[in-house]
Formats: structure tokens, C-alpha cells, sequence
């Protein structure tokens, strides 16, 4: 079944009334035009969280465009958020110089899967995070390129966007329960 949510975004469609549909925790957001309406956060000292305020989903495929803007840290598209300690992402890291599917529990995070990637700032990138039980895939472009398993997986939660000392874009973002 495909659940589009009213507080996600496809075609490039990003506005003031929609926001009002999210938690904006953390983090300095903006609606901005790149193309099309973006959301943007601008804040590079720490993390920078948004979640739809929304459904809740176990098994889902969670996708969007990201755009990193600065050389630094990284964004990711989060899935099975219960709070700002417990939650899977797909992370863009250009620090680092990966993609990978992170778990974060009880405030720590560990990497499950990593793909080393260069990572160009200003560019966008298509990211998929799959979420089926304790089985979990990363899709960068429309390739997968990351799987793992999670023997301990996470309850159903919440979806969003998540960066960590990085200022970033992001547009058509969707989810798809499964």
C-alpha cells in the first residue's frame, strides 16, 4: 500500500503551510527557492532534526533529494524516529566520505552498513532508506548500495530529515509503508 503523506513532499512542492505539519527541533529551517521550494537548514554548529508530525511506520521505503551546502558533517534521511535518541538514518557524509545506514540508540550511533562515496557539496543526490523488520537497504541514485541486518531492530516511528554540523537541502521527500 502507498501512503503518501500530506506533510511530505513530492514534485517539488515546499511551502510555509506545509511546515506547520512538522517538528522543526533542531536546527535553522527555511523555505527557500533552488529550482523549486526547498526546505533548507542553514545551521552548522550542531544537529539539525525534522520529523513529520505524522503516522508512524515500521516497514516503509523513506526517499528524498538531498543537497549538502558545506564542507563539513553530514544529512540523512531518518526512519523509525521515536525521539532524538533512537532512530536509523542514511547518512551523506562528507566528512567522512561514505554513505551509510546508521542506527542511533540510547544516544549512540553505529554505523550498520557504509559505502565510501565522494561527496560534492551543491550537488543532489537521491537518497532511499528501505526498513522491512530488521532488514534494512540503502539506495543512493536509484542504486542499492547498502544492505544490513539489525538484530535488534527498532520499533515503529516517525520520518525526517536529519544533518549534524552541516547546512543542507532537501526536496520531494516520500514514503511508501510496505
Amino acid at each position: 500500500m502507498t501512503s503518501w503523506l500530506p506533510v511530505l513532499c513530492t514534485v517539488t512542492i515546499w511551502n510555509l503551510a506545509m511546515l506547520d505539519r512538522w517538528t522543526l527541533d533542531t536546527g535553522t529551517w527555511s523555505v527557500v527557492t533552488d529550482g523549486t521550494k526547498v526546505l533548507k537548514n542553514t545551521s552548522i554548529t550542531a544537529e539539525a532534526r525534522g520529523f513529520a508530525s505524522s503516522a508512524l511506520y515500521a516497514n516503509a521505503f523513506v526517499s528524498g533529494n538531498i543537497k549538502l551546502l558545506t564542507n563539513t558533517g553530514y544529512a540523512s534521511l531518518m526512519g523509525r524516529y521515536t525521539d532524538s535518541n533512537n532512530f536509523y538514518m542514511l547518512r551523506l557524509d562528507k566528512v567522512a566520505g561514505k554513505l551509510a545506514i546508521s542506527k542511533k540508540q540510547n544516544g549512540v550511533v553505529t554505523d550498520l552498513a557504509s559505502y565510501p562515496l565522494t561527496i560534492n557539496i551543491n550537488q543532489w543526490y537521491r537518497m532511499e532508506l528501505q526498513m522491512i523488520g530488521n532488514q534494512l537497504k540503502g539506495y543512493l541514485n536509484g542504486e542499492e548500495k547498502l544492505s544490513a541486518t539489525d538484530n535488534a531492530p527498532l520499533p515503529a516511528g516517525k520520518v525526517g530529515v536529519r544533518a549534524y554540523t552541516a547546512s543542507f537541502e532537501v526536496d520531494n521527500l516520500f514514503v511508501e509503508a510496505r
